[in-house]
Parts: C-alpha cells; structure tokens; sequence
C-alpha cells in the first residue's frame, strides 16, 4: 500500500533498476507496483495526471 504524502523522487539509476525489474516480471517487487504503465493516446493532455487505481484500494 502506498502510504497517503508518499513521494517517489529516484534517482536516474534507481528509475532504471524498477523499470527493469517490471519488465522483467520480478514478483519480488509486486508489493511496490506504484509505476503506472498508461496508453497516453487513450486520454487528452491534461487527464494524464487523473488518479488511478491501486489494488488494494482505489482514489476516486
């Protein structure tokens, strides 16, 4: 769960050590699945940065 005033500031470095983990399909970081993969042509501009769903919760 991620934690209400969390801010995810990685450095360069890290930002690729989760990409590649996601890619990859490492189970291990399931629990910190807070990247969010979206179509950026299924939505305008400025709905980009709307709320999404994150099991086990969601912001609506």
């Amino acid at each position: 769960m991620v934690l209400t005033g969390f801010r995810f500031s990685p450095t360069d470095e890290e930002i690729i050590e989760f990409l590649g983990q996601k890619v990859s399909g490492n189970t291990a970081m399931a629990a910190f699945d807070f990247i969010i993969q979206r179509n950026i042509y299924d939505c305008e501009p400025q709905e980009l940065h709307r709320p999404t769903s994150f099991p086990p919760f969601s912001v609506r």
